[in-house]
């Protein structure tokens, strides 16, 4: 009788012990991504998240525009697109596209991982000081597969010091890949 009551005890903690691990998988599945850590200062700056971004560029005085945009595809090949419009000419814009291979968005996400800009982007101030007539940057980052994050980062604010050579190391990354393309 008391080996009966023993074995029972043993199975009653065996599946409490089981249900709490299934549970515990289960939250590491469905909220562990946010909480994994990736890197230097092991914090998870998300770049692995990074499906595609968009630069651009325009407005102001003489109304120059300029869009970069990067789309990762179902296939893992990057479709590239570019516009331009020159200044004071509005009626002439020249346009790119084409498919690039797949690890296209692999130096972005270094620089995503470098300034930490994807979890940064939030605690941007918008300066008090704004030039008028002056052209207006932004850059748009699409995290995700199914559900598609959007964060967005703006010239006109400031952003922690992390961030700081996110623009210009972006345009510098676009600018290589409309080489590239056009060879």
């Amino acid at each position: 009788m008391k080996a009966k009551k023993t074995i029972k005890v043993i199975f009653i903690i065996l599946l409490a012990a089981v249900i709490i691990l299934a549970g515990v998988a289960m939250l590491f599945k469905f909220f562990g991504k946010k909480h994994i850590l990736d890197g230097p200062g092991m914090i998870n700056t998300r770049e692995g998240e990074l499906t595609g971004l968009c630069y651009s560029c325009g407005g102001g005085m003489d109304g120059e525009y300029t869009m970069y945009r990067l789309t990762e595809q179902a296939d893992r090949t990057v479709l590239f697109e570019y516009e331009y419009t020159p200044p004071l000419v509005h009626e002439t814009t020249e346009s790119k596209s084409c498919v690039l291979p797949e690890g296209t968005l692999d130096p972005f996400r270094l620089i995503c991982r470098n300034t930490q800009c994807l979890i940064n982007a939030a605690y941007g101030k918008e300066r008090e000081e704004q030039l008028l007539d002056a052209p207006t940057t932004n850059i748009t980052f699409y995290l995700g597969d199914t559900e598609v994050t959007i964060v967005t980062m703006h010239d006109s604010y400031d952003y922690p010091e992390s961030c700081n050579g996110v623009f210009s190391d972006i345009v510098k990354q676009f600018k290589q890949l409309l080489e590239t393309a056009e060879q």
